[in-house]
């Protein structure tokens, strides 16, 4: 039996959400998934900069910005009108996903930025942790703060993915923490505050339109 199609589907969520943010109409989105977050706010977002953008150019010069082709796409994405954006799609999809998709760089900053903190409560939290209660500590909280459900298994699994991959981009985010931190020792709760409350500005999405 098909599917039937109602208020909590995926795509009328976000384009409910896409079309009263680009209205800047008021609405409380703290409930909402962070997946229909993810779109419709992005896809917001790059709707009010192309029509801002329109506003800042003038005609004599419009060809040469791509904003009628920036303009173009974005409809077809929301509208599904006909455009060679479902054929890059649909022939990425096969030739760029043969496997489990790979994190996007954004992801993979996110990723570090929690590694970073659980290496950081590993090494330098006094008394440190151990990987696992540390995994566990930042997906206690990391929920609450970054607006994203984690789990410790999934925290000690990218870890392991940076470690594999020679990565030193956690490192760096545990470097960073400790610079903030101040003199040591470092208490965990210290840690935490400072590691969560700056990876909050890549984690984070808009818990309302205002």
């Amino acid at each position: 039996m098909k599917k039937r199609r109602g208020a909590d589907d995926f795509v009328s969520r976000v384009d409910s959400l896409y079309a009263r943010a680009v209205a800047g109409k008021s609405t409380d989105a703290k409930g909402e998934k962070r997946e229909v977050k993810e779109v419709a706010f992005a896809l917001a977002a790059l709707r009010l900069l192309v029509n801002r953008a329109f506003s800042e150019v003038t005609l004599s010069k419009l060809p040469a910005t791509a904003l009628i082709a920036a303009a173009d796409l974005l409809d077809a994405l929301m509208r599904g009108t006909n455009h060679p954006i479902w054929t890059y799609i649909n022939e990425g999809r096969s030739r760029k996903r043969t496997n489990r998709a790979s994190a996007s760089s954004i992801d993979n900053m996110r990723r570090a930025w929690v590694v970073g903190i659980l290496r950081a409560l590993q090494n330098d939290a006094s008394p440190p942790l151990s990987r696992r209660s540390a995994a566990k500590r930042i997906a206690d909280h990391g929920g609450a703060v970054l607006g994203a459900e984690m789990t410790a298994d999934q925290i000690i699994g990218w870890n392991k993915t940076f470690s594999e991959q020679n990565d030193l981009l956690p490192d760096a985010v545990r470097k960073d923490i400790s610079t903030h931190a101040g003199s040591e020792p470092y208490s965990e709760d210290t840690i935490l505050k400072i590691g969560l409350g700056r990876a909050y500005f890549i984690w984070a999405l808009p818990g309302s339109v205002s």
